[in-house]
C-alpha cells in the first residue's frame, strides 16, 4: 500500500514538474512572439521557433506522463523519438540565433533552418533504429542537447565588449551543463542500475534553467538595443562635431570664421592680447596676378599664421584679408615675437617672386579690459601701424 501511494506521489510529481516547464516555456514562447512583434529582429523570430519547438517537445513528454499506463510500448517509444527530435531541433535554434546574435559568418544563409530540421529529423529516425529502450533515448538526446548548448555557447563568452553576447553565452553554458548532468546521471543505467529517484521531478530544475536561457536571451537583446543606441549617439555626435567645423571654418584656409569668433570669446580664459593681422597691398596683387594668386597669398599667410600661435589660441579670417589671434595667457612682450616670427615667415619671395608683408595691431584684454574692446583697440592699432609702414 505504502509502495503503491509512493508511486502515485512521484506519478503525479512528474506530471506537475513538466506541466509547471510546459507553462514556462509557453510563457517564453508569448515573450518572444511579442519581442519579434515588434522588432521584427531575425535573431528573435529563430529564437521564437526555437522556443515553439520547445513547446512541442515538453508537449510529447507531457502526453507520455499522462497516458502512459494507456499507450503500447511502441508509441511511447515512438513519442520518445519524436521529442528528441523536437528537443535536438530547439536546441540546434537557440544555437541559430546565437550565431545570428553574434553576427558569425555563414549562419545568416535562409536555407539554415531548413537543414537543420532535416539534421532533428534524422537524429529522431537515428534514435528509433539504434536504441532500444526510451532512457537510451533520453540519454542520447541530452547529449546531444548538451554539446551544441556547451559548444554555442562557450566562445560568446570570450566576445570582450559585447556584453549582451557574453550573458547569452553564460546562459547557454549553464543549460548545457545541467543536460551533461542528466547525461551523466543516466549512463549507469545502460548496466542496469536504477534511475534515481529525484530525476522524475527534473524538470522543476529544468524549467529554472529554461527561465534563465529565456531571459538571458532577452537581456541580450536590450543589451544590444542599449550598444545600438550608444553607437548610434556617437555617430550623430560625430556628424555634429562634424557639421559644427564645417559651418565655423573658413571654407579658403580652414580657420576659424566670425561666427565661431563669439562663442570662443565668451570662452577665453583670463587675461591674453588680441592682434588684428592685415596683408599689405592685398588689392594689388589680385589686380595684378589674378584671384588664384591672391587666394594662394591668404593660405600662406593662413598657414604661417599657425606656426606662430600655440593650440590654445583662437585663429580666425575674419574676410577679405584680414585675419585675428585671441591669444589668451600671453603677454605684449611675447605677442611682439610673435609678430616678428611671422613677418620673417612672410618676407621670402614665393614661386612667382611675391614677398608679402602685413599689418598687425595689437592689445591686452583682461584685468578691467573687456576682450571685445581690446579687440576695437588692436583694430585701430592695426591701421595705425598700415599708416606708418606706408
Amino acid at each position: 500500500m505504502i509502495l503503491e501511494i509512493n508511486q502515485m506521489v512521484e506519478s503525479a510529481l512528474s506530471r506537475w514538474s513538466i506541466l509547471v516547464q510546459l507553462g514556462i516555456v509557453l510563457v517564453l514562447t508569448v515573450l518572444f512572439f511579442a519581442a519579434w512583434a515588434v522588432t521584427r529582429r531575425k535573431v528573435l523570430l529563430t529564437w521564437l521557433a526555437a522556443w515553439t519547438l520547445d513547446t512541442v517537445a515538453l508537449s510529447a513528454v507531457l502526453v507520455i506522463a499522462i497516458f502512459a499506463a494507456d499507450l503500447p510500448g511502441n508509441e511511447i517509444f515512438a513519442l520518445y523519438a519524436f521529442y528528441s527530435s523536437a528537443k535536438v531541433l530547439f536546441v540546434l535554434l537557440l544555437a541559430l540565433g546565437l550565431f545570428r546574435y553574434r553576427r558569425v559568418a555563414g549562419s545568416m544563409g535562409r536555407g539554415v533552418p531548413g537543414w537543420l530540421a532535416l539534421t532533428a529529423l534524422v537524429w529522431g529516425i537515428l534514435a528509433l533504429i539504434f536504441c532500444s529502450d526510451v532512457v537510451q533515448v533520453q540519454a542520447v538526446t541530452y547529449g546531444a542537447v548538451a554539446t551544441i548548448l556547451i559548444v554555442s555557447g562557450a566562445p560568446a563568452l570570450r566576445s570582450g565588449n559585447a556584453r549582451g553576447s557574453v550573458v547569452a553565452g553564460l546562459v547557454f553554458l549553464i543549460h548545457g551543463l545541467l543536460f551533461l548532468h542528466h547525461l551523466v546521471v543516466l549512463i549507469p543505467t545502460f548496466w542496469g542500475l536504477p534511475i534515481p529517484a529525484y530525476m522524475s521531478r527534473i524538470s522543476f530544475l529544468d524549467a529554472v534553467s529554461e527561465i534563465l536561457v529565456g531571459l538571458g536571451c532577452i537581456l541580450a537583446m536590450g543589451l544590444r538595443a542599449v550598444e545600438e543606441s550608444e553607437s548610434a549617439n556617437r555617430r550623430l555626435e560625430a556628424s555634429e562635431r562634424t557639421l559644427r567645423g564645417l559651418v565655423d571654418a573658413d571654407p579658403l584656409t580652414g580657420l576659424f570664421n566670425r561666427r565661431r569668433l563669439r562663442s570662443f570669446v565668451e570662452a577665453a580664459p583670463g587675461a591674453g592680447i588680441v592682434l588684428f593681422v592685415d596683408v599689405d597691398m592685398f588689392k594689388a596683387i589680385n589686380d595684378s596676378w589674378g584671384h588664384a594668386t591672391g587666394d594662394a597669398c591668404l593660405l600662406r599667410v593662413a598657414d604661417a599664421l599657425r606656426k606662430i600661435v600655440r593650440t590654445s589660441d583662437g585663429l580666425f579670417r575674419l574676410g577679405g584679408d584680414e585675419f585675428l589671434v585671441v591669444a589668451p595667457g600671453l603677454t605684449v612682450p611675447e605677442g611682439f615675437g610673435r609678430v616678428q616670427r611671422l613677418r620673417e615667415l612672410l618676407e621670402p619671395p614665393d614661386e612667382q617672386g611675391i614677398a608679402l608683408s602685413v599689418s598687425v595691431g595689437m592689445a591686452p584684454f583682461g584685468d578691467g579690459v573687456p576682450l571685445d574692446e581690446a579687440m576695437a583697440v588692436a583694430d585701430t592699432a592695426m591701421y595705425q601701424d598700415k599708416a606708418r609702414r606706408r
